[in-house]
């Protein structure tokens, strides 16, 4: 993956196809690998850009950081790629980050879509994870995060159809994942989501546990003309194939 050396940051990122822009922004602890199932059809309407957060994937950095220092990694990079603005696409902790990029560089926003979304993130999510970080630091293999994470983001129907599995090894780094959750903490739209004036499309599953529902609707509340889709039995970890066609269709009606 090509590197960007930009706010004192080495960036992996993709570009893949042609057309206006889309940016698409993983979650919490996720890397861009998270879009791979949606990106060649994607890429068929769109230059598909997709990109490590800071703390996740291939992307180096030094020290803490903040929701608006990755919103200003997506905005140096469309600069950088010679793009004056671009649809974008964010999922949990992602969708902070588009937030924040809509708020803060409105024209480089032209439509803007929050998946399992917010305006502060909710405070049993943050007891948890910051519980999975400390059993982490106390010698707990990291593999066994997975567990939880698959309890709080997946809806019933997964685990009625499965047998229980083992715990996974995601390739998370323990110091990558206490930096976001730093970042995510310290983070809320409460005062600034009626900024947005970017067309934004809502997207939110009805069996969200890491995220509840009502935390969707809260923000899109505060969002002017926000359209809403809401999709029955899925949860935080709503696989992209899911709503890509609704949303391509969306970004598409709304051209540049």
């Amino acid at each position: 993956m090509p590197i960007a050396k930009l706010n004192g940051v080495r960036l992996s990122y993709s570009v893949t196809g042609s057309g206006d822009p889309l940016v698409l922004l993983a979650g919490f602890g996720s890397s861009m690998a998270f879009w791979n199932d949606v990106v060649s059809d994607a890429s068929g309407r769109f230059t598909v850009i997709t990109l490590d957060n800071r703390g996740s994937g291939e992307t180096e950095y030094d020290g803490p950081f903040t929701i608006d220092d990755m919103a200003d990694d997506v905005a140096e990079l469309l600069k950088k790629l010679s793009f004056e603005k671009a649809h974008v696409l964010g999922w949990s902790m992602g969708s902070q980050v588009a937030q924040s990029l809509a708020i803060r560089y409105p024209d480089k926003v032209s439509t803007l879509a929050l998946v399992s979304s917010y305006l502060r993130r909710p405070e049993r999510s943050s007891f948890m994870f910051h519980g999975m970080i400390e059993a982490a630091r106390e010698g707990m293999p990291l593999r066994y995060l997975s567990v939880p994470l698959k309890a709080m983001c997946l809806p019933e129907r997964y685990f009625a159809t499965r047998k229980r599995s083992a715990a996974e090894d995601f390739g998370y780094s323990i110091d990558g994942l206490e930096d976001q959750m730093r970042a995510v903490d310290l983070y809320s739209t409460e005062d600034h989501a009626h900024m947005i004036m970017a067309p934004t499309l809502s997207i939110h599953g009805s069996e969200d546990y890491m995220v509840p529902l009502e935390f969707g609707d809260a923000l899109a509340d505060r969002i002017r003309d926000c359209t809403m889709i809401r999709l029955r039995g899925e949860g935080h970890n709503i696989m992209p194939s899911k709503y890509m066609e609704s949303y391509l269709s969306f970004a598409m009606s709304h051209g540049r």
